[in-house]
């Protein structure tokens, strides 16, 4: 289990294992079948295609074809260790695939008895392989959505830190019940998050005193925020002194600090 005492990935990979452990329990055989599904999801433009990759493999004889075909088995091998296996896990076999799926197209047109299925073999595998591979575009299927994943609740927190005065800090309040796979808490828009105009922290509780004191010796001037993930409100908590009054925490400031702590 994660070494942490954060409940939100807790939850998370309670919830990852425990569909793991169900697809296990199906048998090994669905369970490798299930994980070659995502893979062929994922790399691939039509997930049917997975069925002229065996073939691809038949047909690959030469060294430099192998060095990268082995790539996908050795891929599903390592995988098996770890407890769960997500969409972008297969995103480096995208090469494999193709050319499994190339080379076998190459393989049932080599198998063809008669010369004339042969020629038209040759003309209309690439040709449908193109098809396929462009008629899988967005501009073409509308079907596929540019965000798979729905985030309304990181869409709202864009929107409402958006309204916050900077230089401030924002701590994230996490109630069971919100969706653990939207994490509003990351550090991205400055080298240090030192430098960020919102700093974003986890409300971890009495820890949360840690934090206050940093900034208070540091950077007295940032303002104190909590949002509530579950309903969404963000709430101002005044200067590091008064958001220590409100959240409960020492501040424990060194007494050469000075009284001016905004």
């Amino acid at each position: 289990r994660p070494k942490t005492d954060l409940p939100q990935k807790q939850i998370y990979f309670a919830q990852l294992t425990s569909l793991e452990q169900r697809a296990r329990s199906r048998g090994t055989v669905t369970w490798l079948r299930s994980r070659a599904r995502i893979a062929a999801i994922t790399a691939l433009p039509f997930a049917s295609l997975l069925l002229l990759v065996p073939a691809g493999f038949l047909l690959a004889r030469d060294r430099q074809r192998w060095a990268l075909l082995t790539a996908a088995p050795l891929c599903f091998a390592f995988y098996a260790f770890n407890p769960f296996f997500l969409p972008h896990y297969a995103v480096p076999l995208t090469m494999v695939m193709v050319l499994g799926a190339v080379l076998g197209a190459r393989a049932i047109e080599g198998a063809i008895p008669w010369q004339a299925g042969r020629r038209f073999a040759a003309a209309f595998c690439p040709a449908a392989l193109a098809l396929l591979a462009i008629g899988s575009l967005p501009q073409f299927d509308r079907h596929i959505s540019d965000e798979p994943y729905r985030t309304p609740l990181l869409d709202h927190v864009e929107q409402a830190l958006a309204q916050v005065p900077t230089p401030a800090v924002v701590f994230f309040h996490f109630t069971p019940g919100v969706n653990v796979h939207e994490e509003p808490v990351y550090n991205m828009a400055a080298l240090s998050p030192d430098d960020a105009p919102i700093i974003r922290a986890h409300d971890l509780g009495r820890r949360n005193g840690e934090l206050l004191q940093y900034y208070a010796l540091r950077q007295p001037d940032r303002a104190y925020y909590i949002m509530d993930c579950r309903t969404g409100a963000i709430y101002p908590l005044g200067n590091a002194l008064q958001a220590a009054v409100v959240m409960h925490v020492p501040l424990n400031l060194p007494d050469l600090a000075t009284a001016d702590v905004r």
